[in-house]
């Protein structure tokens, strides 16, 4: 067993916690959020998971985000537009949107994946399949528990770029992604049921 991280020696304060973390696929790098002072901020952060060193990558301004390895090459997470100076704890949860970080690259590099500024109360999650060939892209209005989904194929995302596919329009049902065998995606749902 190998020590990744201790979050008792963070803060003296014992405030700055761990919120979530998730390996690559191949184990390379461990992507972990930080959570300070009861904020719903979080700080990413990379690891290396050979030598226990972080990486200088540091991704800000990332709020209710899930954390989504595309192969080792980055992560795909939410974040909203940065506050005005002072302004963290004051500034609305509106205009959410995905985004990749490439390892090794500034956080001011980012792409942007998927946006609705035309809904900016719409919030979106990300996840992989485990086969690590589709991102999927659960949108929500509020807590209630009615989504949208799109689709992203990464095996073309050199051809296409972050070209998104709508599978579920309309914010009518409850929609939780299982994951993906071949070309098929599979759901737990309440549509139908």
């Amino acid at each position: 067993p190998q020590l990744l991280i201790d979050p008792n020696v963070w803060a003296k304060d014992a405030a700055t916690a761990l919120d979530d973390w998730k390996p690559s696929r191949d184990g390379k790098f461990l992507l972990y959020s930080v959570q300070d002072g009861g904020s719903d901020w979080r700080k990413l952060k990379v690891l290396d998971v050979a030598t226990g060193q972080p990486l200088p990558d540091i991704v800000e301004w990332a709020k209710f985000t899930q954390l989504a390895w595309v192969g080792s090459e980055g992560f795909l997470y939410s974040r909203f537009p940065k506050p005005e100076e002072g302004k963290d704890f004051q500034a609305l949860n509106y205009n959410q949107s995905v985004w990749f970080h490439r390892l090794g690259t500034p956080q001011e590099a980012d792409e942007q994946v998927y946006a609705t500024p035309e809904h900016p109360e719409y919030s979106h999650a990300t996840e992989v399949s485990s086969d690590g060939r589709y991102a999927l892209i659960t949108s929500s209005i509020g807590t209630d528990a009615r989504y949208e989904l799109r689709v992203v194929d990464l095996e073309r995302r050199a051809r296409e770029g972050w070209k998104t596919r709508a599978l579920v329009t309309g914010f009518d049902n409850d929609w939780k992604p299982v994951d993906a065998i071949g070309s098929t995606l599979w759901f737990v749902t309440n549509w139908q049921a």
